[in-house]
């Protein structure tokens, strides 16, 4: 629509886009069922566990991920109509791309914390600006850089050389805001937590791939300044199809980085003397706050509320922690008796520095009780 207007009736184009939209919606399927044995530190086993996929379904992350799924079948369904032209349903269609985008946003760490909807909306245009740069590369390298589109060729990289400038500075902007939200100005949270050094590794991907644009766009002057020798044209249009296919394989790196961070622990948080997380279930918010997150004594204290930010009544919580990566036994926690308060204490000692994990029971009511999980950093 963008790049290429005339490409809509060119049906490898449209494979392209509708084996995208497939991919999308079987990636989304696949998040929910994970999301149950991921939370709950559970095996693999557990992927079709009829309780746990119920959870998720009323959980938070389930809603954004239902959401993403009719919302990945609506763009689907509009397709055919974009196909032949009709303009409101490119737009609809575009708007849908984008709602897809916030549901990304929504799902990660900008939607956790302060100022949601600018992070929210930063987090967005960084995931769109990233869709449609890669997706401007795959056009181009898949369609017109192959034999029989070089007049199409003249017309589009021009194009789409402005449009991966637009959305590198995007990038850059939304990300800078993104990296100063999760990690802040500390040196220490960017070069010694997992969280810091997986966005060391995406800022490098990421200049990388710029570097290769560059390159691709000096070639791109070559291509398409005029007529010249057909071998120098030939040459100058494989030299082009290498850059962008490694620019291609350095993006689809970035996007697994990516992926990885969104389940990881905030730099802050990581650093920070007392990590707080909090947990969502049906009808239910559970804040924890960890104190101090360094080894020896430490307190965990457990709040409960409702959807609406009430306070929750608790009536028992049971829990433990575990390092799995020093294989040190679980360690049972013993919470003070609630007595119908929302608010619930724990004390313990971290005997290793790592990634703990907590596992908590919450019960709301004689026949109401929700399983949580969540990880924070012990230095």
């Amino acid at each position: 629509l963008v790049l290429w207007p005339a490409g809509r009736r060119d049906l490898r184009t449209w494979r392209i886009v509708v084996d995208g939209t497939g991919i999308s919606f079987v990636a989304a399927v696949g998040s929910f069922l994970l999301q149950a044995p991921y939370a709950l530190g559970r095996p693999l086993t557990a992927l079709v566990n009829t309780s746990g996929l119920v959870a998720v379904a009323h959980s938070r992350f389930g809603h954004l991920l239902i959401a993403r799924l009719i919302l990945v079948v609506a763009f689907w369904a509009l397709l055919p109509a974009v196909w032949r032209g009709r303009r409101a349903a490119a737009v609809l269609d575009v708007t849908v791309a984008a709602a897809i985008a916030a549901t990304w946003a929504l799902a990660g760490h900008a939607g956790i914390g302060s100022g949601l909807p600018v992070s929210v909306t930063a987090q967005s245009l960084h995931i769109a600006a990233m869709a449609m740069w890669l997706g401007g590369l795959i056009l181009i390298f898949s369609r017109l850089l192959s034999p029989g589109h070089g007049e199409a060729a003249s017309e589009v990289l021009p194009r789409f050389s402005s449009l991966a400038g637009a959305c590198i500075a995007t990038i850059i902007v939304t990300g800078t805001f993104q990296t100063f939200r999760e990690v802040g100005a500390s040196w220490d949270a960017l070069t010694t937590t997992t969280y810091g050094r997986l966005l060391i590794a995406k800022i490098v991907g990421v200049v990388a791939i710029v570097g290769l644009g560059a390159f691709a766009r000096w070639r791109l002057r070559g291509l398409v300044s005029g007529p010249g020798k057909p071998s120098d044209t030939a040459r100058e249009a494989g030299q082009l199809r290498i850059g962008i296919a490694v620019g291609l394989l350095i993006g689809t790196a970035v996007l697994v980085v990516t992926s990885v961070l969104v389940n990881t622990v905030p730099a802050k948080d990581a650093v920070a003397l007392t990590a707080r997380r909090t947990l969502r279930g049906p009808g239910l918010q559970v804040q924890v706050a960890v104190e101090p997150t360094r080894l020896g004594p430490a307190t965990i204290t457990v709040s409960a509320n409702n959807s609406s930010g009430a306070p929750r009544g608790l009536v028992a919580v049971t829990g433990s922690l575990s390092i799995p990566a020093q294989r040190i036994a679980s360690i049972p926690l013993t919470f003070s008796r609630p007595g119908g308060r929302n608010q619930v204490v724990a004390t313990t000692t971290f005997p290793e520095s790592g990634t703990w994990k907590l596992f908590l029971d919450v019960q709301t009511s004689a026949i109401s009780a929700t399983d949580f999980a969540t990880s924070f950093s012990v230095r």
